[in-house]
């Protein structure tokens, strides 16, 4: 469980952008999923365009639970393209660096 109140953080790297997901990101994250049919993807789990605004809502209840720190992965422009979560964190029992 993530500590109730952990602070949403924005990584920015070289070749990607993590920001906090949110439901701004909604459009261009349905976009990406209509353009490129990732839910027809069969070994990883991608949100039809359909059902992204749902997907999205879930993973905000979950960060207000505490279970997980959701982000929408953006382009090197800031287009968000993607998502990714951090989940299962245990501040009390640090992992790896």
């Amino acid at each position: 469980m993530i500590l109730k109140g952990t602070p949403p953080v924005t990584s920015v790297g070289q070749h990607t952008t993590l920001l906090p997901l949110s439901l701004d990101h909604f459009q261009d994250l349905k976009r990406a999923t209509e353009d490129a049919e990732l839910s027809t993807i069969w070994h990883t789990v991608i949100p039809s365009a359909e059902g992204m605004q749902a997907d999205i809502e879930h993973r905000l209840s979950l960060q207000d639970a505490g279970k997980m720190l959701p982000f929408a992965v953006c382009s090197p422009g800031g287009r968000p393209v993607g998502m990714t979560t951090f989940m299962n964190i245990d501040p009390a029992k640090p992992r790896g660096h």
